[in-house]
């Protein structure tokens, strides 16, 4: 595992892990386990996992600094209540949101801090926003 540095940090970052093998391989694996596979909500996909953040600009410039992603649009989430903006890294979505008043993002941001909280889930075939499992979910 490599947990990275940065000097001017008051965001927490990630840490990596290295795996031994491919995603293939892994991706292969986990189909042999029956831990991926057909479901009742047709065949989800990880559109990306929310961060709730005290300052959206001043964190998109550090992980911009240290990554170099690609960045989405800015938009307004009605449902959390919350600016956001996507951030692209390699195959991966996260999504920060600074909240623009009362709402799960302010509630989480308020109880638990800088952290994530929102994991969105798109070919699920429904629309559904629910808290489950100490995060919010949301179903495309």
């Amino acid at each position: 595992m490599l947990f990275p540095e940065y000097a001017e940090n008051k965001v927490s970052l990630p840490f990596f892990i290295e795996w031994e093998k491919s995603d293939e391989e892994r991706y292969s694996d986990l189909e042999e386990q029956r831990l991926i596979g057909s479901q009742i909500l047709g065949q989800p996909k990880l559109e990306s996992v929310g961060f709730v953040v005290n300052n959206l600009d001043k964190t998109l410039e550090i992980w911009s600094k240290l990554f170099n992603p690609k960045l989405g649009e800015e938009y307004i989430d009605t449902e959390i209540n919350a600016r956001c903006r996507i951030l692209e890294l390699n195959r991966t979505n996260l999504l920060f949101c600074t909240p623009t008043g009362d709402g799960p993002a302010a509630k989480v941001l308020k109880e638990k801090g800088e952290t994530p909280f929102l994991v969105n889930l798109t070919d699920t075939n429904q629309s559904h926003f629910f808290e489950m499992l100490d995060g919010y979910w949301r179903f495309q």
